[in-house]
């Protein structure tokens, strides 16, 4: 009996050791996405700022979070509503099928829990993720900069590229084409948006898998945009900027449209 009193405060101390470690790393990680998801907002800011200096325009600009996505608890079906903000993910496009994965809290806002990712396979070659975010259309007054950032992992046979287009309104134009890797990591990309769009769409294209196995997952997809004074030059199209706001650690999925 006293054998076993000794296991059972054991097992307490050692649970309760457990349980502090957990919530001090869960309170570094939520540090940590405060300082990214701030991070991210002032560099969109910059972005939109300096279209504002291009053009000759005195603006402050802020990036405000249009929509997001963190696919917990979904059915990876036809067309996923934003958890945050207003926007929808269009499955339709997608090669192959969408599954559920296991998530990160990588990227994500700050009261959202890792739960699931949204998940591809390699069968998904030549398919798309598309992704469209309404915004009231400013008719000449304003530009905006939108900023895409995300968490993706791939398997060592998954898709090792994710290539973001931009639609201007008549065609897909190209921002950036980002590596994956095999660990969770965050990735962004930045472009220009004309002052008459009624909406921000982009689609995300996998690339590159090595076998019809190989998975590929996407979590916690945040869009953010800012809108400044649209000098002429810059209210005629969708154009990539040559920004690619790096890496940090992981990548995306992708969308078709016809």
């Amino acid at each position: 009996m006293c054998e076993d009193m000794r296991e059972d405060l054991r097992h307490g101390r050692e649970t309760g050791r457990s349980a502090e470690r957990s919530e001090a790393l869960a309170g570094q990680e939520r540090r940590r996405r405060q300082v990214r998801q701030q991070a991210a907002r002032a560099r969109v800011g910059a972005i939109a700022l300096g279209i504002a200096a291009a053009g000759g325009a005195t603006a402050s600009a802020r990036a405000e979070l249009a929509a997001a996505w963190h696919f917990n608890d979904i059915k990876p079906l036809g067309m996923i509503e934003a958890d945050a903000g207003s926007g929808w993910l269009d499955l339709a496009g997608v090669g192959g099928e969408a599954d559920l994965f296991s998530g990160t809290v990588e990227n994500a806002l700050d009261d959202w829990r890792a739960g699931d990712a949204l998940g591809l396979r390699g069968t998904a070659e030549g398919g798309s993720l598309q992704c469209f975010v309404p915004i009231e259309p400013s008719f000449g007054e304003n530009a905006y900069a939108v900023a895409v950032s995300f968490a993706t992992r791939r398997s060592a046979t998954g898709f090792a590229e994710l290539r973001l287009d931009a639609w201007n309104g008549g065609a897909w134009i190209a921002i950036d084409t980002l590596s994956v890797g095999t660990d969770w990591s965050v990735s962004e990309a930045s472009f220009e948006l004309s002052h008459w769009a009624t909406g921000v769409e982009f689609r995300l294209v996998p690339l590159g898998a090595s076998a019809g196995s190989g998975t590929f997952r996407l979590d916690n997809l945040v869009v953010d945009v800012t809108t400044v004074p649209a000098p002429g030059a810059i209210a005629l199209a969708v154009t990539a900027m040559g920004l690619r706001k790096g890496r940090r650690r992981g990548r995306l999925v992708g969308v078709a449209r016809a």
